[in-house]
């Protein structure tokens, strides 16, 4: 949905700045149409369906005015403020993902509790399942990689990176800190109120790295992650599988989850499961096949045919393809001894060695 924005504001060179500022910020979603004359404001609103008014306080506009479904804000000097007379208040100067914020929950306030989608029509976004049932192979660094790679893929894709863990730390991962702004626990908030546009509120709350790639920032407690049930989880993908804000989600979770997610995990485009090439690992990938095909049996579902392999953290001593695997291998990353996580993270994404996975991907 594009919203449509009406700000009715005495200051011209206010409104001049604004607009482009938003809609630059927000390619796609939000349409920003500014008047200094209130009668102009009033009768362009109708016509292109404002969903939201914004108006200086001293402009004499009322609810009452507006076309039906048409949320009324007053823009203030002082971010204390939260109403004047009964009426949403929204800080004239504040950061551009705060004034969105604020236009998204005024658009809400329009909507009463909606029933939330919960259809397994796979629309226009599409699902990337990485996950592993071996541990300590790198699986977070590859799905992160593999956002990355399709997000600089030059064509325009915009891709979401989703650690569902309650121990992730993406923030610290891609090196941009969550700040004074959104988290995750601001996400579990929206999923558990369960009120107006959520697929609007989630695209509120993400950040992007110097990639490209969007995320939820790590929650200020990790123990709100804990506070998401099946059905949060569930409500949370039906948002984000389609979504008019993501093209891409690369869902990053452990084999267990993805088993109990099946629901989702079987919309995924590819499943990739992920080793180190040693032989515990690829014994534990070679069972993982086997229970994908008892459940796609049980589902009548086809994961294990969408099924890839890749190998991480790969050592030319230690590593080797497994033969007996009825998985096909995709990409092979190479070990990078003595570094950091945020350098793994570049050295994967330099190598250029998830090329093949991309293609798949995008087959």
């Amino acid at each position: 949905m594009r919203i449509q924005l009406v700000v009715l504001d005495p200051d011209q060179d206010y409104l001049e700045r604004l607009a482009p500022r938003l809609m630059n910020a927000y390619p796609g979603r939000i349409d920003v149409h500014g008047f200094t004359s209130r009668e102009q404001a009033l009768r362009f609103a109708p016509e292109v369906r404002a969903h939201v008014f914004l108006a200086d306080a001293a402009m004499g506009v009322t609810a009452d005015m507006l076309p039906p479904r048409c949320s009324l804000g007053w823009l203030v000097d002082s971010p204390a403020v939260a109403t004047v007379d009964g009426v949403a208040a929204v800080p004239r100067f504040t950061r551009l993902d705060e004034l969105f914020r604020n236009v998204v929950q005024l658009m809400d306030t329009a909507e009463a509790s909606v029933e939330l989608r919960r259809s397994h029509s796979i629309g226009s976004t599409q699902l990337v399942t990485v996950t592993s049932p071996a541990g300590g192979v790198g699986t977070s660094t590859v799905a992160l990689t593999l956002a990355r790679t399709l997000a600089m893929a030059g064509d325009g894709r915009r891709v979401l990176y989703v650690d569902l863990s309650a121990t992730a730390e993406v923030s610290h991962v891609v090196g941009v800190p969550a700040g004074d702004g959104p988290t995750f626990s601001d996400v579990v908030y929206a999923v558990k109120r369960r009120r107006g546009n959520l697929q609007l509120q989630l695209a509120t709350l993400v950040k992007q790295d110097a990639y490209g790639v969007h995320f939820f920032p790590t929650p200020n407690d990790p123990a709100d992650v804990l506070d998401l049930d099946a059905d949060d989880v569930a409500v949370l993908l039906d948002a984000l599988l389609p979504s008019e804000s993501f093209d891409i989600v690369v869902l990053d979770v452990g084999f267990e989850a993805a088993r109990r997610l099946w629901a989702h995990v079987e919309r995924s485009s590819r499943l990739v499961l992920v080793t180190d090439g040693r032989p515990t690992a690829n014994l534990k990938v070679r069972h993982a096949a086997r229970l994908l095909e008892r459940v796609d049996q049980e589902h009548e579902t086809s994961v294990l045919a969408r099924s890839v392999v890749v190998y991480n953290r790969a050592s030319a001593t230690r590593s080797e393809i497994d033969g007996e695997s009825p998985l096909p291998p995709v990409a092979v990353v190479s070990r990078f001894e003595g570094a950091s996580e945020n350098e793994v993270l570049e050295h994967a994404y330099a190598s250029g060695a998830l090329g093949p996975l991309v293609t798949a991907v995008s087959a």
